[in-house]
């Protein structure tokens, strides 16, 4: 009869460490576990990145994110592809620069293999001063990525040189008067 009455003694111990290492495990493989990608700019001292958490801000505003040329030297960029799953991932990206609708070059294709918890980074360089027309209007280019079935737009500004003065171009908005 005793033996049929007796319980374990640290049932709500062992239900307490199972919780807990279940809260952990979600928050291993929802913030951590994934693919993640970042874009990196250097234009002369200055550096812009765009993060992992800036591409899911674009998904919910459908606005891409910018960055600004600040001189007219050579840009640099750079694409990191974090994988951090349990398995490899072979994808290809192609980088094409647009302005306007229209496609102006292409920068870069290339298939890539991230191994399982590894990087790859990809680099080039544009010169916007090559790419700018004789008598630049709009210096406002979009550098679009895609990898596999994914598509990252980046809007990004260059400076503009007319007459030994430097124009950055700036967004502009147009706002319709409210209808009565």
């Amino acid at each position: 009869m005793n033996n049929i009455q007796s319980k374990p003694k640290n049932i709500f111990l062992i239900l307490a460490v199972a919780c807990f290492l279940g809260i952990i495990l979600i928050f291993l493989f929802d913030g951590y576990m994934g693919l993640y990608d970042t874009l990196t700019m250097t234009s002369g001292e200055q550096t812009q990145k765009i993060a992992p958490e800036q591409w899911v801000n674009f998904e919910k505003n459908n606005y891409p994110p910018q960055l600004y040329v600040n001189n007219t030297g050579i840009v640099s960029f750079s694409y990191k592809i974090d994988n951090r799953r349990f398995f490899s991932y072979q994808v290809d990206v192609s980088i094409s620069l647009w302005q306007n609708q229209q496609e102006i070059k292409d920068v870069l294709s290339q298939s890539i293999n991230v191994k399982a918890f590894g990087q790859e980074t990809l680099a080039w360089e544009i010169d916007p001063q090559a790419i700018l027309p004789p008598n630049p209007v709009d210096g406002t280019y979009t550098l679009e990525i895609n990898r596999g079935d994914i598509q990252r737009d980046i809007v990004f500004y260059v400076p503009i040189t007319t007459n030994s003065k430097t124009i950055l171009p700036t967004p502009t908005i147009k706002i319709n008067p409210p209808t009565p």
